[in-house]
């Protein structure tokens, strides 16, 4: 049961959405049946599960699961924690993705917070972090705050990795999205280009 939270996300990444869900489920059983669901591993898999859920549009299923998560870090005193950074980068996701900008940037940055003090900005899901921050600035009309965040991901990582990849079609996107609204149309042009 200890490593079911780390095979769950490899499953995630291979976009095996339900495969991972039921991977979950199994382990939280087995969780349960040792009376041990309100323990670290327990929420790991329980983020990992909600993960799964809102990965495959079931976002009652996401939200509860997330929520679950939640409670038990708060039980533990880990919510606040860097052992939480996981959990709040997809309660955060969770959270845009019903609208919610002000909540998500909440969440994201408490992440940002921890993955800093822990240095891990610069990891391929630290990079992701910042990209999703970057989104949810740019729907609250902060489009300054989401092009810093940009550049940032674009001289830290792309500059090392070559500029290639998801991550650089992705981020050169939201800079020409935030250029569209700041009003430089030529920037976007030339961001677009770039990824």
């Amino acid at each position: 049961v200890e490593g079911c939270s780390n095979v769950a996300r490899m499953l995630l990444a291979l976009e095996r959405y339900d495969l991972a869900a039921e991977l979950c489920q199994k382990c939280l059983l087995k969780l349960e049946a040792a009376r041990a669901e309100e323990t670290m591993v327990a929420a790991k898999v329980m983020t990992v599960l909600g993960r799964a859920y809102c990965l495959n549009g079931h976002y009652a299923e996401a939200r509860e699961y997330l929520d679950r998560a939640r409670f038990v870090h708060q039980m533990l005193g880990t919510y606040q924690t860097a052992a939480a950074t996981e959990l709040l980068e997809w309660r955060g996701m969770m959270h845009f993705t019903f609208g919610h900008a002000d909540r998500a940037a909440k969440c994201l940055t408490k992440s940002l917070q921890f993955r800093e003090s822990s240095c891990t900005t610069t990891t391929r899901e630290g990079m992701t972090l910042l990209l999703e921050l970057a989104m949810v600035h740019l729907c609250q009309d902060r489009c300054a705050d989401a092009v810093q965040l940009v550049k940032e991901i674009q001289e830290t990582h792309l500059c090392s990795k070559g500029g290639v990849g998801p991550l650089s079609a992705q981020s050169s996107m939201v800079m020409a999205l935030a250029q569209v609204r700041q009003g430089d149309k030529l920037g976007a042009k030339e961001s677009c280009s770039a990824g």
